[in-house]
């Protein structure tokens, strides 16, 4: 039975539609979007939404160097990074590394776990560019 924090079947089918609006990322067919981010429910609804986007999901392997993920985001050509907030410096250090610059998303949830409806850009080169 499913506790009060943990995802039912419905609860993820009705979040699935925050993971990827698909058309204002970039997103389509083959299109790798790559989550940086624990285990947690998020990853688990970008399993669903992701591929009902009709992308590629590439989960990262936190414990990677930049170096190591950079190379992984290159190599998939990789056109949108979901990361949590907690892997910010993470991120920071491996844009310098990547060939291309793909679309950087921070995933944020409310503190009672449940997905917010929207994502916020992030690419630290560009800022003050604008």
């Amino acid at each position: 039975m499913a506790s009060a924090a943990s995802p039912t079947g419905s609860s993820v089918s009705e979040a699935i539609g925050w993971q990827m609006p698909s058309s204002s990322l970039g997103s389509g067919p083959a299109i790798g979007s790559v989550f940086i981010t624990y285990n947690t429910h998020q990853l688990l609804e970008a399993y669903y939404g992701v591929l009902e986007a009709g992308a590629v999901l590439n989960p990262i392997n936190i414990r990677l160097t930049p170096r190591e993920i950079a190379y992984i985001l290159g190599h998939a050509g990789s056109k949108v990074v979901f990361f949590h907030k907690d892997f910010k410096p993470l991120v920071e250090a491996l844009i310098p590394e990547l060939p291309a610059k793909p679309r950087f998303v921070i995933m944020e949830g409310a503190t009672d776990g449940s997905p917010q409806t929207s994502t916020r850009p992030f690419c630290p080169a560009a800022q003050g560019t604008r």
